[in-house]
């Protein structure tokens, strides 16, 4: 048996409830044939290349090329497809380019169009349901962002859009108003975005092709960034510039209400009320900052994430640095500082990867291994200050990215497998085995595939495969799995759509 009818037969076997005949269809906008047909004589399909950046807030998006056009066709009974780890489009399946996730909501990019399936906060997709098209994103989609109640996208053509709730103005068209039936376009963004941020869930920023970062919705504690002594208005339905952030924006960093903006040259401005952290309000401040400002002491960066009440940066000579409250123990044994500390048990200049979680953070180093640190590490508590045990173990080299969620962590390695540690309470870490807490990484058992890159939640993981189809374990949370039937998987499931 070749390995393509071996995949053949492998993707008819989750359609075997379907009755009446089953069939493998090729990719693409194909349309279901009225009669069964041999699934031995399936052509296959082709996928264009997907392009994309690194992701923003727990997102995915494979670089050009990443997709393999030999794997993971759809499904089909009769006159009706079902796209089984992939999304339907027309009476045929598309692949996934892009993949976000929350706690109970999970949307995807798959040939330019936005999918979501969970929670209802877009009008489109119900509770366990179908990954469901999201009116005005049916098209022309290069990258998304979601929260708790809205999400946001930039066009191919740079434009920006939002859906979902609006009670402050965070879709940014406008107005204020409970929920509009479709994505809206953002006032005076429909060219020139590079990407959006998710500050907090009533607050959203931009940053536009010219580097200068913009804000609208609430603007509890400065969130805006407004730069008015008195933090201006409650909140705005229409995208403000940050004052003293026009220019030279690479990449941001969001809090619950405060963001840091890292520019070219290596600073990171930063506004809001920092998370109550110490000395991210500036020199002789003890409150909310409304003026963007500098962070004193801080090495010329290229990365910040937020962390409860710290904040940590990658410096671009690949060192890690921190401040603020010290809860989480991401430094030392002080109980806070306002001026950054140096994670010193890294190597100098070792760090190729900085991700942050609400009680701890991890790193990839240059070598492809991962280390961990601060109060609540998925393995368990670890020391402050950790010499020997900062190291996770097994995963020494060979790891090509991380993600992080309160009490999860999963590493994707460079030959496409995933491991997983921490709490298993819905079967999350993956390995077959429910409540299999773990200090040390497991396997993922299942996946059909080499995976690209993961999602990670507190309750579930998804990942998507680098041909482009998306699978998920743990917590089906409102459905967000599009299977009705289960509430938990410990082992990886397809996505469904039809």
């Amino acid at each position: 048996m070749t390995l393509r009818h071996r995949r053949v037969l492998f993707a008819v076997s989750f359609a075997s409830a379907l009755g009446a005949c089953d069939i493998v269809l090729p990719l693409g906008n194909t349309p279901c044939p009225g009669e069964c047909l041999e699934a031995d004589a399936t052509a296959d399909g082709k996928a264009g290349d997907a392009n994309g950046n690194p992701s923003q807030d727990g997102g995915v998006d494979p670089g050009p090329g990443a997709l393999d056009p030999d794997a993971g066709p759809p499904v089909c009974d009769g006159s009706v497809c079902e796209c089984v780890g992939t999304f339907k489009k027309g009476q045929g399946c598309v692949r996934a380019s892009t993949l976000v996730t929350t706690y109970d909501a999970l949307c995807a990019i798959a040939d330019g169009t936005v999918y979501c399936s969970g929670q209802d906060f877009i009008q489109a997709a119900s509770h366990n349901g179908p990954p469901a098209i999201v009116p005005g994103l049916e098209q022309g989609i290069a990258q998304i962002v979601i929260d708790s109640d809205h999400g946001c996208a930039v066009t191919t053509a740079g434009g920006a859009k939002c859906w979902g709730y609006n009670s402050s103005g965070q879709l940014g068209y406008g107005r204020q108003d409970e929920r509009p039936p479709k994505a809206v376009d953002v006032v005076d963004l429909a060219t020139g975005v590079r990407d959006v941020h998710i500050a907090h869930d009533k607050t959203t920023c931009a940053v536009t092709t010219g580097g200068a970062a913009k804000c609208w919705g609430y603007n509890g504690n400065g969130a805006l960034g407004a730069g008015q002594p008195d933090g201006g208005p409650s909140s705005s339905s229409r995208p403000i510039d940050v004052a003293g952030v026009s220019a030279h924006v690479l990449d941001m960093g969001t809090g619950s209400t405060s963001a840091c903006a890292v520019l070219d040259d290596g600073r990171a401005m930063c506004w809001g009320n920092g998370n109550s952290t110490p000395g991210f309000y500036g020199p002789d401040r003890d409150g909310p900052n409304y003026v963007p400002f500098a962070i004193e002491g801080l090495a010329p960066s290229t990365y910040v994430g937020f962390s409860n009440s710290s904040i940590c940066a990658l410096s671009r000579a690949g060192n890690v640095s921190c401040l603020g409250h010290n809860g989480s123990g991401l430094f030392g044994r002080q109980p806070h500082t306002s001026k950054p500390i140096e994670i010193g048990v890294l190597p100098p200049g070792s760090v190729a990867q900085l991700r942050v979680a609400p009680s701890y953070a991890c790193v990839v180093t240059t070598g492809g291994g991962v280390k961990c640190w601060g109060e609540r590490t998925p393995g368990g508590t670890i020391e402050p200050t950790p010499q020997s045990s900062l190291d996770v173990p097994t995963l020494g080299s060979g790891v090509a990215k991380i993600g992080l969620a309160p009490e999860i962590a999963c590493a994707v390695m460079v030959d496409g497998g995933v491991r997983c540690w921490g709490d298993d309470n819905d079967g999350q870490l993956g390995n077959g085995l429910p409540n299999a807490h773990s200090d040390d990484p497991v396997a993922v058992v299942g996946l059909p595939e080499p995976v690209f890159d993961v999602a990670v939640n507190q309750s579930h993981v998804c990942a998507l495969t680098r041909s482009g189809s998306v699978w998920c374990w743990g917590s089906n949370t409102s459905g967000i799995f599009a299977n009705l039937d289960i509430r938990a998987t410990p082992v990886p499931v397809p996505l469904r759509s039809k």
